[in-house]
């Protein structure tokens, strides 16, 4: 009778944890085509801007690549991330430290000394970044989502999630679908690009994004499915 309940209080535990953990999968829209990989783009010209968000909490990856054979400059402090009415310039002014530290303590006689040492580097972010002709830079930036998106009033449709995490076994998970207009999640990103570090006559890009697909399962779903340019993923 022991080993019994023994058994049962383990499998509670055990679906008491895998209950816990939830693997969210958001898909995104826009307003500018996507390519093979399904990231988007925007082309002219002169400059070609690729955006992607691959990843957890979906990190901003914007690569730009300049088509001119003159040089051409971002300014990333009239540059912005815009969510929920709320403008946050992709440029940070403030300065970060990385090293490493090391100390010793020596104790002779019952007295203690201490000899410490810092060694690292300060690094800040460019308020403008100069692009030679016929070559691209990578920035990255705000993560557009950092938690789960939660929406327990919308229909959702089940369907069937096939995981290689766990010798491609079948699972069945929650798919919601949104429109531009119902949508959880929207935001829009603003460059400034110009030939000149003054930021005389720019070009100024504009696009937007909302969440139209998101997946919900107690599976790992970034094993189970190739996620592309236009995806995310966050746990809860």
């Amino acid at each position: 009778m022991k080993t019994f309940y023994k058994i049962i209080l383990s499998l509670l535990v055990i679906g008491l944890f895998s209950g816990c953990s939830m693997y969210q999968l958001v898909s995104l829209s826009g307003d500018l085509p996507v390519n093979d990989k399904l990231q988007f783009y925007s082309e002219n010209s002169d400059v070609k801007v690729v955006y992607s968000f691959n990843g957890q909490g979906g990190p901003i990856n914007i690569e730009i690549f300049n088509k001119k054979d003159n040089p051409i400059y971002v300014d990333w402090s009239k540059s912005a991330f815009v969510t929920k009415d709320q403008s946050f310039t992709l440029w940070n002014d403030d300065a970060v430290i990385k090293g490493s530290a090391l100390e010793f303590k020596v104790n002779p006689n019952n007295t203690v000394r201490s000899i410490s040492s810092f060694e690292g580097t300060i690094s800040k972010q460019d308020k403008v970044t100069f692009i030679p002709p016929q070559t691209k830079i990578t920035r990255y930036s705000y993560q557009v989502c950092s938690s789960v998106i939660d929406d327990k009033e919308k229909p959702f449709q089940r369907m069937t999630l096939i995981s290689d995490a766990e010798e491609f076994n079948e699972y069945s998970v929650k798919k919601y679908m949104y429109t531009i207009g119902d949508t959880p999640l929207m935001f829009s990103i603003f460059l400034t690009i110009s030939d000149n570090e003054n930021s005389n006559n720019p070009i100024q890009l504009s696009s937007k994004y909302w969440a139209s697909e998101l997946i919900n399962a107690n599976v790992n779903v970034t094993k189970s499915k190739v996620i592309g340019g236009n995806q995310f993923f966050n746990l809860r």
